[in-house]
């Protein structure tokens, strides 16, 4: 049976608007495909890895060549020295298996991980770790001095295995979980503050610290209230203070796990509230002081009190 021509003209013009679509489909496609590849090869992450000693901001530090960008992994290699001479910030990872000698400069990190060889080092600012919420560890230490030796956000755990040495410093706790991996992972010298929605876990080694405190701000909200606790079986010591050095410590949040707490300040600490755990004994030692609350305030302690000849509570 023979189409008329009316038929067959309808027939080519429908197969040629099936072309048409087709072909149009497949450039829709292939445009699409190529803007998705120019968005991934935007966001992209590039490892640099320190090749050589010098300093951040030189392209020739790091290979592959370049500074790092605000979203590159970093990677300092063990046996080089890399300066900051300017304040950066990356919201990726931050890897210290060499040194990194911060001076006077703030530096920002989505993590913060790395050996024993590592080394991080400074003279005031601030190292602010731990914006991607991942979970890391840094074996290596901190030394020198600095305003915020490291300040702790995310909701990540940090574990600290290495045995720092700086001079002075304050350690805060702001998001998340601070973990001590060695007995004194951080020097006696050291001023801890555990902000509401932080937590200081003394994982079983003891620790002493000239200072501890808890807080919270208009980006730490009261609740979760800050923790000092110790996660392990084997009970672990934390000595506030040494005796004849004036500070003046203060906490008013939990305390739990298995805790020796020594209070060596001779300007004391004062403990407020009812957050003291069952198995939380506090020791004064001759010559200090302890505040149980203030007028107002009731303080209850859940495990025992031991006041040495000369220690003082009030």
């Amino acid at each position: 049976m023979k189409k008329s021509k009316t038929s067959q003209h309808s027939y080519k013009l429908a197969v040629a608007k099936r072309s048409a679509f087709s072909v149009l489909l497949i450039r829709c496609c292939m445009f699409f495909a190529l803007l998705l590849m120019g968005v991934s090869a935007g966001f992209a992450q590039t490892t640099r890895t320190s090749v050589a000693s010098g300093n951040w901001s030189t392209a020739s530090t790091w290979s592959p060549a370049g500074v790092p960008g605000a979203s590159d992994n970093v990677i300092i290699a063990n046996g080089n020295t890399v300066s900051l001479t300017a304040s950066v910030s990356t919201t990726s990872t931050l890897t210290v298996n060499g040194t990194l000698n911060r001076a006077n400069h703030n530096l920002t990190a989505g993590s913060l991980s790395g050996a024993s060889t590592g080394v991080i080092t400074s003279t005031g600012a601030n190292l602010v770790v731990g914006g991607n919420n991942s979970s890391t560890t840094f074996a290596g230490t901190f030394s020198g001095s600095a305003s915020s030796v490291l300040i702790k956000r995310g909701t990540g755990t940090l574990s600290l295995t290495g045995n720092s040495n700086y001079t002075t410093g304050t350690v805060s706790v702001e998001r998340g979980t601070l973990r001590l991996g060695v007995a004194q992972t951080l020097p006696a010298a050291a001023s801890v503050i555990v902000y509401n929605g932080g937590t200081l876990d003394l994982n079983g080694n003891n620790q002493q610290v000239a200072l501890l405190q808890d807080g919270f701000t208009t980006t730490n909200p009261a609740s979760p209230v800050a923790i000092v606790t110790n996660s392990a079986t084997a009970t672990a010591t934390l000595t506030i203070g040494v005796v004849g050095v004036v500070n003046g410590s203060s906490y008013s949040s939990i305390m739990s796990g298995n805790l020796n707490m020594v209070v060596n300040e001779d300007n004391g600490i004062d403990l407020i509230g009812s957050g003291f755990g069952a198995n939380v004994n506090i020791t004064v030692s001759n010559g200090a002081y302890l505040s149980l609350g203030f007028p107002s305030y009731t303080t209850v302690l859940g495990g025992n009190l031991s006041v040495a000849t000369g220690g003082i509570v009030n």
